[in-house]
């Protein structure tokens, strides 16, 4: 056990201003040697992807991974449907 690499679980506020900062962390403490797990809600899942561009299979840690970090990606639902106004119903 005393091997064992420190392990954070990150569930990022599901508005976009927080999520790359949340990100930049991420990725700061994975050079630090530690695991990362980066959970989002799907919906924010999709924005990300849309606005970096991001093939299907890709995550916003590919890169990272790639270059050894060890990070992982999960998306989990808010139980909505894309399509439902987020915006619109906050107060839920």
């Amino acid at each position: 056990m005393a091997n064992q690499k420190p392990h954070a679980i990150v569930f990022p506020y599901p508005y976009q201003g927080h999520i790359t900062p949340m990100i930049n962390l991420c990725l700061k403490l994975a050079s630090r040697n530690l695991i990362i797990t980066f959970i989002p809600l799907e919906f924010n899942h999709h924005s990300i992807s849309k606005a970096h561009d991001l093939p299907a299979d890709a995550d916003i840690f590919t890169g990272a991974r790639n270059a050894g970090l060890n990070t992982c990606y999960n998306a989990i639902s808010d139980g909505f449907p894309f399509d439902f106004d987020r915006d619109g119903n906050d107060d839920l």
